[in-house]
């Protein structure tokens, strides 16, 4: 490989490569480079080209901009810096990372169109499959579809998953979360029952 560029063939770079292309029809490099906070943005060119790692720091702002998962980006990233040995150890722990866009992909490969379908067309409302459904497990004929994203966002709270990528899955959006489902979080009024143990300050005085 090239002096220059000691990073031209690791994965993140054929990523960013790859991911760029995709998104080009919607945004420009700059336009990711901008929204990454890359103050010169043609730090993102140097990056993708190999000639410098990505820092790890940021990982978060850059994942953002490419619509990405950004636990496969940290991945790639802690390849570039450590190795691969680290990045299977990502794989150890957190599982194979799969990102939303190459689940589409494989969708696309195995000729789906929409995201909910029945022989190859599009399923418009699931109210009378689910009513049967629910008949057919034996549950009360109170339980509604609504229900199930109800619990999901509740459950999502309670495991401290971060607002912003529960915002994504379950298509609300953060203020709802907060207001609606923030009382499940872990760290609600968590500051509040902390002070209740501490000892109360006495003013000193001359």
């Amino acid at each position: 490989m090239p002096i220059n560029k000691p990073y031209a063939n690791t994965r993140l770079t054929q990523f960013l490569t790859k991911r760029i292309l995709e998104l080009r029809s919607i945004k420009s490099q700059g336009d990711i480079a901008s929204e990454a906070g890359f103050v010169n943005v043609n730090m993102l060119s140097i990056i993708k080209s190999g000639g410098t790692r990505l820092p790890i720091d940021r990982v978060p702002a850059l994942a953002k901009a490419l619509d990405t998962d950004p636990r496969r980006l940290l991945q790639l990233a802690v390849e570039q810096w450590v190795g691969a040995t680290a990045a299977r150890a990502f794989e150890e722990i957190f599982g194979t990372i799969v990102t939303l866009n190459e689940i589409g992909c494989r969708w696309r490969r195995a000729g789906q169109t929409f995201a909910v379908e029945f022989n190859h067309r599009k399923v418009d409302n699931i109210s009378k499959a689910f009513r049967a459904l629910v008949s057919e497990c034996g549950l009360d004929a109170e339980v509604i579809p609504h229900a199930l994203r109800h619990t999901g966002v509740t459950w999502a709270m309670q495991n401290d998953v971060p607002l912003w990528e529960a915002s994504g899955y379950f298509g609300m959006s953060s203020k709802v979360l907060i207001e609606v489902y923030g009382h499940h979080h872990p760290d609600h009024l968590a500051s509040a029952a902390a002070s209740m143990g501490r000892k109360k300050r006495v003013a000193e005085t001359d």
